[in-house]
């Protein structure tokens, strides 16, 4: 397979489910943000590690049928 390089995902409300690593009082969490609509405030829930953070992500885009953003893929690929 031959890898596609994307540009940086800009930091605003896409109407999707979006992953992403965040420093919280000094220890590495997953947050887990659903943007459903541009009237709607978006909701976040925190994860102690990536996978049960993609797992509930998955869940609420297939729900929602919105896309899934995992901007921790785009850390490592940078890191």
């Amino acid at each position: 397979m031959i890898p596609v390089d994307l540009p940086d995902l800009p930091r605003r409300a896409w109407l999707a489910v979006t992953i992403e690593r965040q420093d919280l009082a000094g220890t590495e969490a997953f947050a887990v943000t659903v943007h459903e609509g541009f009237n709607r405030s978006p909701r976040r829930r925190w994860f102690p590690d990536r996978a049960l953070a993609l797992c509930h992500a998955a869940d609420q885009a297939d729900a929602a049928g919105l896309p899934l953003f995992d901007r921790t893929l785009c850390e490592e690929a940078a890191g």
